[in-house]
């Protein structure tokens, strides 16, 4: 295991033996080289288990020439590369379908880390049928791996698309070509376990070591940030090529302040908060308010307010939480040299207690009195005060904007905001764009067990094929009380990739050119309080060479609020294939009134 203080994730790099005459030694042998596991043939070569002869001997070794934990920990078990249950020849087709199952049957009896199957080329119906039955039995640790050139996507998504959802499922990826930036991209959106880097990819530098060609170390970095192993192929110097992994994993491009906090959350897919129906807890009231940047916009906002309106006074907080966007707005009327009385109302009860005894304390510089800041418990939709505010501030944004009910509660509370008011932020947009990641598609439709829900995450291991485009946009106050929307976009994608849903952002445009985003074109720097939200669709679609409709709809009743979509692939002016539409009338997820 190889460990860099700089990534919060551990490199593990393995061999691979195309034969081996004593388990035991190869295996002390590369543990003693610095390597963590060994990947070898299940079945002994020797014993050849196509050919129609009667079998007199052991078909491999024993299982107990190793430990339980060795075959866990240690091994990775191939099964036979030549494997062909889609052979034409039913007689060989059916010698070929026992040699699978026994090989996968006897890889899940050992325990082995990974049981290596081979990708077919061209026909494999009756492989992902083979296949598709493990997969459906359920593995808790062991993964089954797909072993794929870099240059096969195609076979390998064939494969895939005949499989069910399995978190079991995953790719050995051969690096042997160097591939155009799309093709390599492309791979990010699957779920790839390891990089398996043969002898024969590596050219030597000018002092006699052996490197990867320039591409591919970018490429294979890139792929760490996956968390993915290294396979080493047969060679005699595993030692050196081990190091040369291990320098470009230390030298991969540092992750961002977003990335290191939001490690943990990868591809963890979360169902959306619901404020308004629930109570927030200390404990996520404590993680938002880890954020400066936020913070720092909602000041500066604030602070340009006032500055460009000397009139401006009263400053009402709606939905204060436990007070750090008050303590914004304070800083911000010292910076203005502007004397103002700021409302910080909130509905929960709880959190009314700390807003309470911050009353007594100072704020730096600013005395946090009765004088300054008027506590109030309330729901903002219902509240009656006895004067208006010139500014009315709010942070009720979900991570596709308008998720967690801004535009219903801000139509509430207009009648709150003088007529010459303003609202910060002034306008939400939320922008969506394709996605293809298999991880998170599974993780939906097994973990949760709903593609007809929305879910907040950090989506690392996919791939967004194009930029986002605008979808919905709220302005605050707005003139319009019917906030139902509906959207729909054709994106151009020529060249084949399979889409697992769609992804959402949002950009809030707080006052003038201050602006807080999510987009990744405009991502404010740092920001860390909203993860992408990810609309999964219930089977994935093979799209090749066209365009993918996405409509989105914004739909409502007098209790809740709902999404409803769709994704359509169309070439030639066809459709090509449907996801049908998600969620109808809000039958899984719904964003409640009350």
């Amino acid at each position: 295991m190889f460990v860099c203080k700089d990534f919060p994730w551990q490199l593990y790099v393995g061999k691979d033996y195309s034969v081996n005459n004593s388990l035991r030694a190869e295996l002390d042998s590369s543990l003693n080289k610095q390597l963590d596991f060994i990947r070898i043939p299940l079945v002994h070569p020797r014993y050849s288990q196509h050919h129609n002869v009667k079998r007199i001997q052991p078909m491999t070794r024993s299982d107990s020439c190793l430990s339980s934990q060795q075959w866990n920990n240690c091994i990775q078990g191939k099964c036979t590369s030549e494997i062909d249950p889609d052979h034409a020849n039913p007689e060989i087709r059916a010698k070929w379908e026992n040699v699978m199952m026994n090989e996968i049957r006897w890889g899940t009896h050992l325990g082995v880390n990974a049981i290596i199957l081979t990708c077919p080329k061209g026909q494999n119906d009756n492989f992902a049928r083979i296949l598709n039955q493990y997969l459906e039995k359920g593995f808790y640790y062991q993964k089954i791996l797909i072993q794929v050139s870099n240059a096969s996507w195609e076979d390998w998504n064939s494969l895939r698309l005949k499989c069910g959802p399995s978190t079991a499922l995953g790719v050995s990826l051969v690096i042997d070509s160097s591939l155009s930036p799309w093709e390599m991209q492309r791979w990010f959106g699957e779920p790839i376990h390891t990089i398996y880097l043969p002898r024969g990819v590596f050219i030597n530098n000018k002092d006699g070591y052996p490197i990867l060609p320039k591409d591919l170390q970018v490429f294979v970095q890139s792929l760490f940030k996956l968390k993915s192993n290294v396979v080493i192929g047969p060679c005699r110097d595993p030692e050196q090529i081990r190091g040369y992994v291990c320098y470009l994993f230390k030298n991969q491009p540092p992750l961002s302040q977003l990335q290191n906090f939001s490690f943990e959350f990868w591809d963890v897919s979360q169902i959306p908060l619901q404020p308004l129906m629930h109570n927030l807890e200390s404990a996520t009231y404590e993680i938002f308010e880890k954020d400066p940047v936020k913070y720092n916009l909602y000041e500066e906002a604030i602070y340009l307010a006032l500055k460009d309106n000397p009139q401006f006074s009263i400053i009402m907080v709606v939905g204060a939480g436990r007070g750090p966007i008050v303590k914004a707005a304070l800083r911000a009327s010292k910076r203005a040299s502007r004397k103002t009385l700021v409302y910080a109302l909130d509905k929960n009860p709880n959190a009314i207690v700390t807003l309470y005894n911050l009353l007594s304390k100072k704020y730096i510089g600013t005395e946090w009195i009765h004088e300054n800041v008027k506590v109030i418990e309330s729901d903002m939709r219902y509240w009656n005060p006895e004067e208006k505010a010139d500014i009315i501030v709010s942070e009720l944004l979900g991570s596709f904007g308008d998720n967690e009910l801004e535009p219903e509660c801000l139509e509430c509370a207009k009648r709150l905001l003088k007529d010459t008011g303003i609202s910060i932020p002034s306008k939400s947009i939320n922008y969506i764009a394709p996605l293809s990641t298999q991880k998170n598609w599974t993780n939906a439709v097994t973990n949760h067990n709903s593609a007809d829900t929305p879910y907040v995450c950090m989506p690392a291991n996919a791939f967004i094929p194009v930029k986002s485009v605008k979808c919905f946009e709220f302005e605050y106050p707005s003139t319009n009380t019917n906030y139902n929307r509906f959207y729909k976009h054709s994106f151009s994608i020529e060249k084949p990739f399979t889409v697992h849903g769609f992804v959402g952002y949002f950009e809030s445009i707080l006052y003038g050119n201050v602006i807080m985003s999510i987009k990744p074109e405009t991502h404010s720097e740092d920001m860390q309080s909203w993860f992408p939200m990810y609309f999964p669709i219930k089977q994935p679609i093979y799209c090749y060479g066209g365009n993918v409709d996405i409509a989105v709809w914004r739909c409502s009743s007098s209790e809740k609020v709902w999404y409803e979509w769709e994704v359509v692939f169309v070439k030639e002016g066809q459709m090509r294939a449907n996801s049908g539409i998600h969620n109808t009338n809000g039958k899984s997820y719904w964003i409640g009134k009350t």
